[in-house]
């Protein structure tokens, strides 16, 4: 996650960025062929890590991992008890990053800013899915629940 998914989500999350100001807008996109190969290998990061997590009995991390964010998000162990306990929902979210990566990379080598937001907006879907079913703590009960 960190070495491959993490910085190849950045990249093409940040590639084209919209700011309005009191002055008009500015727009950063990609312009060059040098920024869209960069986007492109991301994308193909993307699609290749989203095979190798669909690899069976591949660790979720190495052994001296620990969360960098320990509470705010659950330690490499708990992470594999939960893919453990439910492979088919592991499988199908590593499947949505390689297919979301596919998208990526085909908007990277048409050049088509509007479908790398497109593909950025399903990516962020996809991450998130994926970290709110094995990636989060469980949230507490709330107080507010009724009986």
């Amino acid at each position: 996650m960190r070495s491959l998914i993490d910085p190849a989500a950045d990249a093409l999350w940040d590639a084209v960025v919209i700011t309005s100001t009191l002055d008009g807008v500015d727009e950063q996109r990609p312009e060059t062929d040098d920024d869209w190969a960069a986007l492109e290998r991301s994308a193909l990061h993307l699609v290749e890590a989203g095979n190798l997590l669909r690899i069976d009995g591949r660790a979720i991390a190495g052994p001296d991992a620990v969360s960098d964010m320990p509470g705010v998000d659950l330690e490499p162990a708990d992470i594999a008890v939960l893919v453990a306990a439910n492979p088919d929902a592991w499988r199908r979210a590593a499947r949505e990053i390689h297919d979301v990566g596919v998208l990526l990379l085909a908007a990277t080598r048409a050049q088509d800013v509007d479908a790398l937001l497109e593909g950025g907006s399903r990516l962020q879907v996809a991450c998130e899915s994926c970290h709110s079913r094995f990636w989060y703590p469980p949230m507490p009960p709330s107080d507010d629940a009724e009986p």
